[in-house]
């Protein structure tokens, strides 16, 4: 039954990806869609929409929504509440933040997701220092001080866009409202190299994960340090988080 459910989900993927790159502002033919994707270096409208334009949104977006998947189920296991994703946990606002600031200033997009990645892991360490408890007690103090940092960070990056000026107010803002239009090969690039390092990251600390799921005193008994452990998975869930919300800007997890 899990496999198929899993065979489903990998064919609605590749569905959606082949209507990503089948549609769009431009109307191709069948034919012109299957001659660009057979022949990419034919200089032609074809070829230049899917392999320019259609193709690395398509790749970004799926990087996207994995990197999201992954960092809320670590998230989830840590905390031990299926309520919590990247954006309840104050990772999303607080890379959001950072990023907005390096944007604004004028950062090159390679450094964005190393500012976002310290950003999302200075609000991750408040939120666990009010939160990580264990108990209902806990799993409450963690959704509230999440909430309560994000709405900080949010009032943050509302003073930064009416400080930024007409142009840089609304290029931040485009940003902030999410998309990947506009986005290419070199973002692509960007954000699938830190996503594989946090991806690498997240199936080293499996058997923690795993251990944490049990509770901090069970896990303490097997022999994990449980703060040690703590940080791990917080850092590698906000360098995961902060690539996505550097190609992407802030978006829901699902």
């Amino acid at each position: 039954m899990v496999a198929a459910k899993l065979f489903a989900l990998f064919a609605l993927f590749v569905a959606c990806a082949a209507a990503g790159i089948a549609f769009g502002a431009v109307a191709l033919s069948p034919a012109a869609l299957a001659g660009a994707l057979l022949h990419p270096s034919t200089s032609n409208l074809a070829t230049t929409v899917v392999w320019d334009i259609r193709l690395p949104r398509v790749l970004i977006g799926a990087c996207v929504g994995a990197g999201l998947g992954v960092a809320g189920a670590m998230l989830q296991m840590l905390f031990r509440n299926p309520l919590v994703d990247p954006y309840i946990s104050g990772v999303s606002a607080g890379a959001a933040l950072s990023a907005a600031v390096g944007f604004t200033v004028g950062v090159s997009f390679a450094a964005i997701p190393a500012l976002a990645f310290a950003g999302g892991l200075a609000c991750a360490f408040v939120v666990a220092v009010i939160g990580a408890r264990d108990g209902a007690v806990g799993n409450l103090r963690l959704v509230l001080a999440g909430v309560a940092i994000s709405a900080l960070c949010a009032a943050a990056i509302t003073l930064l866009l009416l400080r930024a000026g007409e142009t840089g107010g609304l290029s931040v803002l485009g940003w902030l409202a999410g998309g990947i239009g506009g986005r290419g090969w070199t973002e692509l690039a960007w954000v699938s190299s830190y996503l594989a390092v946090g991806f690498a990251g997240a199936a080293l600390v499996v058997n923690e994960l795993n251990a944490l799921r049990l509770g901090a005193a069970a896990a303490g008994g097997l022999g994990l340090h449980i703060d040690g452990a703590r940080w791990r998975i917080l850092s590698i869930a906000a360098l995961i988080t902060a690539a996505c919300v550097a190609v992407s800007g802030v978006v829901g997890f699902v």
